[in-house]
């Protein structure tokens, strides 16, 4: 036997095993590489959501706010206090617009329904509060109630509405801590769920037809 064979032996499969080595962190290397931008890919999609919804929601309840100062302060029908309704009807429809194109993408994108069902609900105790400040005597009508109490909905019973709507419209803290409550839940449940996998998808996902606004009477 040739004793340079086991030098030639050793030495190619030294070759190879390096070549295999350098192979393998390369390729653990694109996998971690793959993984991060996917983390941040998702992590951009969350915040751009969390951003919407925050906008979205605070739109319209700051639009509420300042109508009920504008009520407040001018009793009698006037010029302010009409402009004050218009503004706060036209960001009723736009966050109501918005806020159900958040909804389905919430159900499509997360497995985990806990941002959904508690957006839902910040939006159910959003439309009360709208039809609360634009009510006669600043109360809902009890049919809006009843449709947004529930475990589905506002999360809210329709007999503690009920109370709610009852309140001194300065003393409607409930209702406030409600929907804050409903919206940080929602806010940190997309930040931490994970996205559902492209694959995982629902196929053929319906977007249902946006609710009719005048389902909800004013009276």
């Amino acid at each position: 036997m040739n004793p340079i064979e086991p030098f030639w032996q050793e030495a190619v499969v030294s070759a190879i095993e390096g070549v295999v080595a350098v192979g393998f962190l390369g390729f653990a290397a694109e996998v971690v590489t793959r993984r991060a931008q996917r983390r941040r890919e998702e992590n951009q999609v969350k915040l751009e959501l969390v951003n919407q919804m925050t906008e979205a929601a605070n739109a319209l309840y700051l639009a509420t706010q300042r109508h009920w100062r504008a009520v407040r302060h001018n009793p009698a029908a006037n010029e302010p206090t009409a402009s004050s309704r218009v503004a706060v009807e036209e960001q009723y429809q736009k966050t109501r617009t918005v806020g159900f194109v958040i909804e389905k993408r919430l159900e499509i994108l997360f497995e985990n329904q806990e941002a959904r069902k508690n957006w839902h609900a910040a939006m159910d105790l959003l439309t009360i509060t709208h039809y609360q400040v634009i009510g006669k005597e600043g109360r809902a009508n009890l049919l809006l109630l009843k449709q947004n109490a529930g475990g589905q909905h506002s999360m809210l019973t329709y007999e503690i509405l009920k109370e709610i709507n009852l309140d001194p419209p300065r003393r409607r803290k409930r209702l406030l801590d409600a929907y804050r409550e409903r919206l940080d839940n929602a806010l940190n449940a997309v930040l931490t769920a994970r996205l559902r996998p492209i694959h995982k998808i629902p196929r053929g996902t319906v977007v249902a037809e946006h609710p009719d606004p005048e389902l909800y009477p004013e009276t």
